[in-house]
């Protein structure tokens, strides 16, 4: 009878993480991983040797969407560098960002 319990007990928590994903595990995940994340949101815009910093989270996903390809960046992969082409400006952007942009349904292309 225990093993019955047991095997129920899966089943419904097997039939809840289901559920999540089809009413959009994207938005439910991205948002719990944006609020376990306790380091800062950061958006670097970069032309060559120049860097200046993109304080407003909404347009740096804007314009992180509007980019070809994100590729990891640096030294432990923990950034994202975006950009049309190797030439020209590059947006660059830390787990924190990337993960409030999916959470608020940004289409990124990740590699």
């Amino acid at each position: 009878m225990a093993t019955v319990r047991i095997l129920n007990l899966v089943l419904a928590i097997t039939a809840l993480a289901l559920f999540v994903n089809l009413i959009g595990a994207n938005r439910f995940t991205g948002e719990m991983v944006y609020s376990l994340d306790k380091s800062e949101p950061r958006c670097i815009v970069s032309n060559g040797d120049e860097q200046s910093p993109l304080t407003d989270l909404n347009e740096c996903c804007f314009m992180l969407q509007a980019q070809l390809a994100c590729s990891p960046y640096g030294i432990n992969s923990a950034d994202f560098a975006c950009s049309t082409s190797d030439l020209g400006l590059k947006y660059i952007a830390n787990q924190k960002t990337i993960s409030y942009c999916k959470s608020e349904g940004y289409r990124l292309k990740l590699k």
